[in-house]
């Protein structure tokens, strides 16, 4: 994973939009100063979308079968929300979201097993609703968008084969949904247990397969859509009075 400094590089611009968007709301809307401000933490393991619907994508051309297993991963990040009354919020964040997956190679004189992540950056805007259930119960639901950041490609590569994940834009939009349940208290902060769910709105990256020796050559490629569930935990510090 690239070091903080080069996330932070990565996603200064977004940040400053969400924040300078934030800021632009509450001036021009006069009383939300009075509502509460929280900050939270966000950690989610998540499951490809492609493990429930594509346990494993198969791709066949000529002599070379490749064969591609999605596998778990994890998201987590730090978040901002701006209350307005009891019952909406508008969130934003930055989170990192690490994708693994498996793959093999082979034809008739060769195989290869090996694997790789994809890590991306998120910054998500999303309008909470919420719904009380008790005294210090809350039902969420939420929607909004993300600007999702891919700082790199892969490139895997051995004397006689390449594979190559190119990402299809440096910045790719994304669509959220969240479902769950929240426990507020006053002295130990806000407690979230809930789903999600990441569409990207285009997919996320091409993967490229080739294979070269002496005059013999093969090259298969499929497009991966980055999809995701997952368990959505989150944790917010108490409000300050």
């Amino acid at each position: 994973m690239p070091p903080l400094r080069n996330m932070y590089k990565i996603c200064r611009l977004p940040l400053k939009i969400s924040f300078s968007f934030l800021a632009f709301w509450l001036n021009i809307t006069p009383g939300l100063a009075q509502n509460p401000v929280t900050v939270g933490l966000q950690f989610n393991p998540i499951v490809p979308a492609e493990l429930i619907y594509s346990p494993d994508i198969f791709i066949t051309n000529d002599d070379m079968n490749v064969e591609v297993s999605p596998r778990g991963g994890y998201s987590l990040g730090m978040l901002i929300r701006q209350h307005f009354g009891e019952r909406w919020a508008l969130q934003t964040g930055i989170l990192s979201s690490t994708r693994n997956y498996n793959f093999n190679a082979s034809r008739t004189n060769f195989s290869l097993d090996s694997s790789f992540r994809i890590v991306s950056y998120e910054i998500p805007l999303t309008a909470l609703l919420f719904t009380q259930l008790g005294r210090e119960t809350y039902l969420s639901t939420s929607a909004g968008f993300s600007a999702d950041f891919f700082p790199s490609d892969i490139t895997l590569q051995t004397e006689n084969f390449r594979f190559y994940a190119a990402r299809k834009f440096y910045v790719l939009p994304s669509l959220l949904a969240n479902l769950g349940f929240e426990w507020r208290t006053e002295k130990s902060g806000y407690f979230y247990g809930g789903l999600l769910y990441h569409r990207m709105i285009t997919p996320m990256s091409r993967f490229f397969f080739r294979y070269e020796k002496d005059l013999e050559t093969s090259e298969v490629s499929d497009p991966f859509s980055g999809h995701y569930f997952g368990l959505d935990i989150k944790y917010y510090f108490p409000v300050k009075e």
